[in-house]
């Protein structure tokens, strides 16, 4: 059976929500209520207690009022000393002198004619106008405007050359397409050729007639029967050498196939490693019989990979028998050492027995090398 638990008969071992202990633990405590304390100074208030079923929290204390600012102290008025009012009236009659005192006037406010703006604004970005002042910006005198025409620049045409030889572009398309039948070249040989001037006109006034359409596509003021590419051969080693086909807009009713700007001239074909290993050595041709003898320098080379390489002459075809090629080292490109059959056995470095080292560049320096084909022997029919 349950019933009331009875009160304590002594003092509660523990405080109450909202109490507070006063006294020594286990020695007369007393519970007290626990008490706010304002921070006006005003009396203290007890902590109201709460209990379960209180409604809402306690309201807040009232928030103490601001505080009023005390009066600002007046400072005394400002008192210039002598200098300072003596620059004071300085100053004022230099700034007088300066100070613009003429009356100000109201803008006056004219009025505009819109047409004749906007006319005048269409005048001055015409086509016509700001064109003319672009390309007249290309000259360094002005550009004389054809008479009797209203227009300010005349009918203008470019047509840039290029001095790049097309023969590698060629290649690039294929080696068989420069030199045909190149496979059947075996390595080690040398072998006489001539150029085919009708395939290079053919070649050439293809290239400028698609070039030409190309620049007429994107609106270039050029005319189509430009030459914008006149070199096949590589001739930087003979600047001097003419192109090789006359300008397009010369040609009239001439024909491919007609007779060339040049005679066909004679090709030295090297498949060897020798010019890659020797890449400077000096190929002339040389005529022994001419009185004096005589010695031509290539008009025209290059090369294929991985190891051919072509030398053009202009050496009349029907008198290339009497001619010889020759393949020399570089006479400033020495080369040092031994002979073969000459060098010292069971050694690796040969012992410098010289007095000096000029003596001893002297006796180990090796004379350049040359071979000399005559052309005759290249242009025989290859033995079975």
């Amino acid at each position: 059976m349950l019933g009331a638990t009875p009160a304590p008969a002594g003092p509660r071992p523990f405080p109450l929500p909202g109490e507070i202990v006063t006294g020594d633990l286990g020695h007369g405590e007393v519970f007290r209520p626990s008490l706010r304390t304002p921070e006006d100074g005003s009396e203290a208030t007890p902590i109201p207690r709460r209990r379960p079923g209180d409604p809402t929290d306690p309201p807040d204390p009232p928030e103490p009022p601001d505080p009023v600012d005390p009066r600002p102290h007046p400072h005394p008025p400002r008192r210039d000393s002598e200098a300072a009012a003596l620059f004071r009236q300085v100053a004022g009659t230099h700034l007088t002198a300066f100070l613009d005192e003429r009356p100000h006037h109201p803008p006056h406010h004219g009025t505009v004619t819109v047409g004749s703006l906007v006319a005048e604004a269409k005048q001055l970005v015409a086509p016509v106008r700001t064109f003319a002042v672009a390309v007249g910006s290309l000259f360094s005198s002005p550009v004389p405007a054809p008479p009797g025409s209203d227009a300010p620049v005349p009918d203008l045409s470019f047509v840039p050359r290029f001095a790049t030889p097309m023969a590698q572009a060629l290649v690039e398309l294929g080696q068989h397409w420069l030199l045909p039948g190149l496979d059947g070249v075996p390595a080690n040989t040398a072998v006489a050729l001539r150029t085919n001037g009708e395939f290079v006109e053919a070649f050439l006034v293809g290239l400028n007639h698609e070039f030409g359409r190309e620049l007429l596509w994107r609106e270039f003021p050029t005319p189509l029967t430009g030459t914008f590419f006149d070199q096949f051969w590589d001739a930087a080693v003979a600047p001097a050498e003419p192109p090789d086909i006359p300008p397009l807009d010369q040609w009239a009713d001439r024909a491919l196939g007609a007779p060339t700007l040049r005679a066909e001239r004679f090709v030295l074909l090297l498949r060897s490693e020798l010019i890659r290993r020797f890449p400077d050595a000096v190929v002339t041709a040389s005529h022994p019989g001419a009185n004096p003898p005589q010695t031509l320098l290539p008009v025209f080379r290059g090369s294929l990979d991985p190891d051919v390489s072509y030398f053009g002459f202009s050496i009349p075809l029907a008198q290339a028998d009497q001619y010889a090629i020759s393949i020399a080292e570089q006479p400033s490109a020495p080369r040092f050492g031994f002979e073969v059959g000459e060098a010292p056995p069971g050694v690796t470095h040969a012992p410098a027995t010289d007095a000096t080292a000029a003596a001893l560049a002297g006796r180990l320096r090796q004379l350049p090398a040359r071979i000399t084909i005559p052309i005759t022997v290249l242009m025989r029919e290859p033995e079975p």
